[in-house]
């Protein structure tokens, strides 16, 4: 076999191989990767988080709207904001800061249940002003997940309780960047 022959067998297999690999996966197996790239939960189809009336710290009401115009971190405590939720705040907190200038698209609401007299100076800590602190008398969502929500009020990904905290930064990241806000 001539020299030039052998070279152009060579470059045939080392480009088709590769396309006749990928068709093979993709027609003949049944492999498919187990999960998508977000490191929580994807909540498909998208569905709009719909809240009850709800109450902030100076007694303003508030709504849907909270939860448009922003990317959202959203907590719903199981009661009052103890060591483990302050613990989670924080570690939201993080996450926003570590977008860089991009966490000024994220803010952070905590949801309470209203209880009648909330005593906010206990939930809210003076060096955090940017975490909102909302009461609720129902909330229709589980308790204990953190959920991120689109700037539509679109609940995208759910984190269940314990979830690796860089997992969150990472998806937060990339859906900044994919919005064209990162």
């Amino acid at each position: 076999m001539s020299r030039s022959r052998t070279i152009t067998m060579v470059l045939a297999v080392a480009f088709l191989a590769p396309l006749a690999l990928a068709w093979g996966l993709y027609h003949q197996t049944t492999w498919h990767p187990l999960s998508g790239l977000q490191h929580g939960e994807l909540l498909m189809p998208l569905r709009p988080l719909v809240p009850p009336p709800m109450r902030s710290a100076d007694g303003r009401g508030s709504g849907v709207e909270l939860f448009h115009g922003r990317w959202t971190l959203l907590y719903r405590s199981h009661g009052r904001c103890d060591g483990e939720c302050r613990n989670l705040m924080d570690t939201l907190r993080r996450v926003r800061l570590a977008q860089g200038r991009a966490m000024e698209r994220v803010q952070r609401v905590l949801v309470e249940p209203d209880e009648g007299s909330a005593d906010f100076d206990n939930i809210i800590d003076p060096i955090d002003p940017d975490l909102r602190v909302m009461l609720v008398n129902r909330w229709p969502l589980p308790d204990g997940s953190v959920y991120v929500v689109d700037p539509q009020g679109n609940l995208v990904l759910r984190y269940q309780p314990g979830f690796d905290p860089r997992g969150l930064l990472k998806d937060l990241h990339r859906l900044l960047q994919l919005s064209g806000e990162g």
